[in-house]
């Protein structure tokens, strides 16, 4: 499998299609080669047969996403220039506003959406807290975003309202940046993001804090 860069696999190259490929040419792709690795076809390498699956239904669920297809591209895009020691141009979709806040439900479940209750981030539906009232449930569930399109449309989508340590007298000077939602990278980078957790934590605007930052 090619990469562009470690932990940036080609998905492309994975499907074997060029990277204009339309949504026929992508499932002619991903059936054919499915069939090819199924662990069943191989026995004598079933590990790595699914280890191959598992990347070819990764890379199919990237490209046939048209915004997961976007994000991915500008990933690609912005390490191929690094690679080449050429600045990153900034890049967005005309007319996009950043809302000044907004709710994140999981897609296909519209009755839950992701709260912010401390430092824990959490899915729930108003089943699940039952002793909340309207006011209090969807108050923890207003986030807002700190957009930067010029870093490769990096953001921090940060619980709004929210305060942390040091923010008053961040505030003074022009940097709170209350509650964000975050992860803890070394722990991703040693057994995946699927192994850490999300949760919230402080952050200045400005301030370097990778844990906090995503694309």
């Amino acid at each position: 499998m090619s990469t562009l860069r470690r932990n940036l696999p080609d998905y492309y190259a994975a499907l074997e299609i060029k990277e204009d490929a339309d949504e026929v040419t992508i499932k002619k792709a991903y059936r054919r080669l499915v069939l090819k690795w199924h662990p069943d076809r191989n026995p004598a390498d079933r590990p790595e047969a699914e280890e191959k699956i598992r990347l070819l239904n990764t890379a199919y669920e990237t490209v046939t996403n048209p915004l997961k297809r976007e994000t991915y591209d500008l990933q690609r895009a912005a390490f191929s220039k690094k690679r080449k020691g050429q600045a990153a141009k900034p890049r967005s979709a005309p007319r996009v506003g950043v809302p000044k806040e907004f709710m994140m439900q999981p897609l296909g479940f519209p009755e839950c959406f992701v709260r912010s209750l401390g430092r824990r981030v959490v899915v729930h539906s108003r089943s699940d807290d039952p002793d909340a009232d309207f006011q209090t449930f969807f108050g923890s569930t207003k986030l807002a975003l700190w957009w930067l399109p010029e870093v490769n449309n990096m953001c921090r989508i940060r619980s709004l309202g929210s305060k942390a340590r040091g923010d008053k007298k961040g505030a003074a000077a022009g940097r709170a940046g209350g509650l964000n939602m975050a992860f803890d990278p070394q722990k991703a980078k040693n057994s995946g993001a699927s192994g850490s957790e999300v949760r919230m934590a402080p952050a200045n605007k400005g301030q370097k804090a990778d844990s906090v930052n995503f694309v």
